[in-house]
């Protein structure tokens, strides 16, 4: 996962992304590519799924170039190097589509809390997001070293994204209860997403 700041050009973002895909679809392991951009804040985010964390090594030599082109082309600066998360969950529907809403939200869980968070994300909020108007999919991203993750949620639009916003604040605040800190969220609009 890598943010990036780029001018918003839907086509040729677009154009360069499928560049990159290009590339990383001759990678051994590479699973999918997803990338959003959040139009308050100009920021390009980026996301590939390998097989296993050696293919995500073994690729990220090419990852790093293809990027590089592609910023250039855009006239984008990388805002971070790309983040390894391991994916705990993941429920896409079919991933998710160009249009769609993303809602993206850090978190942090302390090593002795992580088992009973990550049930509780599975046993109890999907559920109740399944059941929102709108919902097209959820992934759950963690660096178990850390503690650190992101928590996506993809949506039909920028309305059913909001209601669901309102909706899931009492999801949240029990998980904060439990130890589960909250960073900033992001909304933005998925631009390109495919898998292999």
């Amino acid at each position: 996962m890598s943010n990036q700041k780029v001018p918003f050009d839907r086509d040729d973002i677009v154009t360069q992304i499928r560049s990159v895909v290009d590339k990383l679809n001759d990678q051994r392991g590479f699973v999918m590519f997803s990338s959003s951009y959040d139009h308050e804040a100009g920021i390009l985010g980026a996301m590939s799924v390998w097989e296993t964390e050696d293919d995500f090594r073994a690729s990220l030599g090419t990852t790093l170039a293809a990027r590089s082109e592609a910023l250039s082309a855009l006239g984008g600066q990388a805002l971070d190097e790309p983040r390894m998360y391991e994916v705990v969950f993941s429920e896409l529907n079919g991933g998710p589509a160009p249009g769609a809403m993303l809602m993206l939200t850090p978190g942090n869980v302390e090593a002795a809390n992580f088992d009973s968070a990550m049930a509780d994300f599975r046993d109890r909020v999907v559920p109740r997001l399944k059941q929102l108007p709108g919902f097209l999919g959820v992934q759950q991203l963690v660096d178990r070293t850390t503690g650190e993750g992101m928590t996506g949620t993809v949506w039909k639009d920028s309305e059913s994204l909001e209601k669901a916003w309102e909706a899931t604040e009492p999801m949240r605040a029990k998980s904060a209860a439990q130890g589960v800190a909250f960073g900033t969220s992001s909304r933005r609009e998925v631009l390109f997403a495919t898998t292999r």
